[in-house]
């Protein structure tokens, strides 16, 4: 893990390594961003995985300081910012509808995978193979997007492993949602073992939407143990 400025790790890198890189970034897509996202791919070799987080909720950023404007105003000036900011990047006409908080995260994916295909397109031979578009909740509404560098050959070898038929993978414009439901150890436990399709929510032996039981029976295999103790 690299806590420090993108500029000064792309330096670091070497053209002949693979590498996972992941750039988590806790604010709104911008130009700042997708310029680091081209010298990204401008250096890395076939065969890296390189995912990108950002924040995907319709707000003002902290520079802005919009505590005296109108929601209108807020709303205006965000849309003046996402033509300015993003304009040029995006595949068609920005309009206000895409910027309301359920339409954000497939107008950010949608900026994304066009900034990543067409760097792609600028080596040789190279391409974008997206596997993952998620949307979830961490504090903030945050909209993750990767996939891997390759070459024709990779994309015979990624077709021939199996790896489209996961759940998990999403390689469309629509951000796939995990909202994983939080559950105490020995109620993971229980469903683990009495998980089935005829299970029902109102068969748990606790409380659970059916909601959250559909996303549970769906990222099972990946979800995250959590205990609560005292230090």
């Amino acid at each position: 893990m690299k806590m420090m400025p993108v500029a000064d790790v792309l330096p670091q890198l070497k053209r002949h390594v693979k590498y996972i890189v992941w750039l988590d970034y806790d604010y709104l897509l911008n130009k700042e961003i997708l310029n680091e996202i081209a010298g990204f791919i401008y250096l890395l070799s076939p065969g890296s995985i390189f995912i990108v987080t950002v924040e995907a909720e319709p707000r003002l950023p902290p520079d802005e300081g919009d505590s005296e404007m109108t929601g209108n105003q807020r709303e205006d000036r965000l849309f003046q910012i996402f033509q300015e900011e993003l304009g040029k990047y995006y595949p068609g006409t920005i309009r206000r509808n895409l910027i309301a908080r359920n339409t954000l995260p497939t107008f950010f994916s949608e900026i994304l995978r066009s900034r990543f295909e067409e760097e792609a397109s600028k080596r040789d031979g190279l391409r974008f193979f997206q596997l993952f578009n998620f949307k979830y909740a961490d504090g903030a509404q945050m909209l993750t997007v990767g996939g891997m560098l390759g070459n024709d050959e990779t994309a015979e070898q990624l077709s021939e492993s199996g790896v489209y038929t996961l759940g998990f993978v999403e390689t469309g414009s629509q951000p796939k949602r995990i909202s994983v439901p939080p559950l105490t150890v020995r109620e993971k436990q229980w469903l683990d073992k009495n998980l089935r399709k005829s299970l029902t929510a109102s068969k748990l032996a606790f409380e659970l939407d059916a909601d959250f039981l559909e996303t549970f029976r769906q990222f099972y295999r990946h979800y995250p143990i959590y205990y609560e103790t005292l230090i």
